[in-house]
């Protein structure tokens, strides 16, 4: 992957890293600049520019976030098809079974008791700070 950036912002890289970054064949004031390790890396090393540091490591969260975020659906829907597989209604009846809680309602119920039983304490802490 690359970021489009202006070329007046890797001036101040070193000649090696310059070499590095494919020019565009028309006249662009843009060029596109990695952003996959080492290289990335070395950028962010080696710029003194911080405008293009910041452009680079906003980028590159972009991407990791989107590519996290794929990878974190694909994980959810296989565990979902797994416990389908099995004869179970989600994959959290299939991972309580053999819990003390046995299913997902149980969870919920044990969770809204716990909340219940918090929230005065809850308030009378928040009156002692505020108070």
């Amino acid at each position: 992957p690359s970021c489009k950036v202006h070329s007046s912002t890797i001036s101040d890289l070193p000649i090696y890293l310059r070499r590095q970054i494919p020019h565009s064949s028309s006249k662009s004031d843009y060029v596109e600049v990695p952003v996959t390790l080492p290289f990335y890396d070395e950028i962010m090393n080696t710029c003194s520019h911080s405008s293009l540091r910041k452009v680079l490591f906003t980028y590159r969260r972009g991407e990791y976030r989107k590519n996290a975020t794929k990878a974190l659906c694909n994980l959810l829907n296989l565990r979902h098809e797994h416990a389908l597989s099995l004869g179970h209604p989600s994959y959290a009846h299939l991972i309580l079974q053999n819990r003390i809680l046995k299913n997902p309602k149980e969870v919920e119920t044990l969770l809204m008791e716990m909340v219940d039983r918090l929230k005065p304490l809850i308030d009378i802490e928040r009156g002692t700070m505020c108070g």
